[in-house]
């Protein structure tokens, strides 16, 4: 009874499991901890994929930041080409960073 409730414990706080995946127990169905398990393990790879996802749009942005200022910095013959790069780099900093915050915040 005891390791029944530290692992309903971790199942609900450590992996966030839904409550109906783990009470999903059937004495036809020995294996129902093993069930829980893979199925908290299968929500947590999802929120890992979220969080995978922004990570990746941060790295986007942050590579488009190096490109810009290194074409800002090289390239000082065509510096109105380099500074309306700039600028549309702002405006496409700031719409990102948007899209994250919402797609973080509301996934």
């Amino acid at each position: 009874m005891e390791k029944e409730k530290r692992i309903r414990y971790c199942m609900l706080f450590f992996f966030q499991c839904p409550e109906q995946v783990i009470n999903f127990k059937s004495s036809l169905y020995p294996g129902w901890k093993m069930a829980s398990f893979v199925c908290c393990f299968i929500l947590l790879y999802q929120n890992c994929f979220v969080l995978l996802h922004c990570v990746s749009l941060c790295c986007i942005i942050i590579v488009s930041f190096c490109c810009i200022v290194f074409l800002f910095v090289v390239s000082r013959l065509f510096h109105f080409v380099a500074l309306c790069f700039f600028l549309l780099y702002r405006i496409v900093f700031f719409c990102s960073v948007l899209l994250i915050v919402v797609y973080c915040k509301f996934y």
